[in-house]
């Protein structure tokens, strides 16, 4: 499942599977889809999500209780998770990160990376509509999360991280997709559940 190089670190990329854009009649809106799960006799939408970095850490290396509700909704088929080549990129950069205690070793960088891959869709952000202005984010390393968000017409960016969720609470032109932290994520998929 696993193919290329990434980051230069020799840990394989994660292999491109199909990508689908579907875009909803009603709102233009890309991503929007059909595909939805049954439970209790109920058909429910699944949640289009992509994940920051510190997300992911959170959720593969930490433990991080917040990232257990989407943990859950990934195993459930109830959320999807989408990544691109430049955020899974950044992650695998991060894993080598020295966190005293919590610094991996080669084979746990690798056994993160190889957990991300069978959890991830992979998209390519060149399917975006591209007509669809992003705002640019003061920090210039997470604009290719937006980017990622608006190409896989994400419901939801989840994210702890100041600079995305203050472009989520902006006023005026409305993103195509939410900015949220992993707790806000969770209260929206309990409610939908």
């Amino acid at each position: 499942m696993l193919l290329g190089r990434c980051g230069g670190n020799g840990i394989p990329q994660c292999k491109s599977g199909t990508h689908h854009v579907f875009l909803d009649e009603k709102t233009g809106k890309q991503g929007q889809s059909t595909i939805s799960v049954q439970r209790d006799g109920k058909l429910r939408p699944v949640q289009r999500l992509v994940l920051d970095t510190n997300v992911w850490l959170d959720w593969l290396v930490f433990g991080d209780p917040s990232a257990q509700p989407i943990a859950a909704a990934a195993a459930a088929g109830r959320a999807r998770i989408h990544i691109d080549a430049a955020c899974e990129a950044e992650f695998v950069r991060v894993l080598a990160y020295d966190r005293a205690k919590r610094t991996l070793d080669a084979a746990a960088q690798a056994a993160c990376h190889a957990k991300m891959c069978t959890i991830v869709h992979i998209s390519d952000p060149a399917a975006a509509h591209p007509l669809m202005r992003l705002p640019d984010c003061r920090d210039p390393d997470d604009q290719k999360f937006l980017e990622l968000a608006r190409a896989c017409g994400a419901d939801f960016l989840v994210s702890r991280d100041r600079a995305l969720l203050e472009i989520g609470r902006r006023k005026g032109r409305p993103l195509p997709f939410a900015i949220v932290t992993p707790a806000a994520l969770a209260h929206r998929l309990e409610a939908a559940a």
